[in-house]
């Protein structure tokens, strides 16, 4: 099953794991709207699956996963 695990990268902390990218970039949105894009910038999203071997893989970083969060939210 693929995982979706947000990441702050400046603490190197896991903000949470989530099971859909789009609960990920609500997470996001959020912060964006209560702290600010500059905070948002240090954010990592990544993907997993725990079913595979596959070491999983990063999504979007920084002013990309901004983007990325700000699409979602509009569609």
């Amino acid at each position: 099953m693929i995982f979706y695990e947000l990441w702050d990268l400046q603490s190197r902390n896991l903000i949470g794991t989530y099971s859909t990218e789009a609960e990920a970039l609500a997470v996001v949105s959020s912060v964006v709207a209560l702290s600010g894009g500059p905070y948002a910038e240090d954010l990592a999203l990544g993907w997993a699956d725990d079913q595979d071997e596959t070491p999983g893989g990063q999504i979007a970083t920084g002013a990309a996963l901004i983007e990325r969060a700000g699409s979602q939210r509009v569609a």
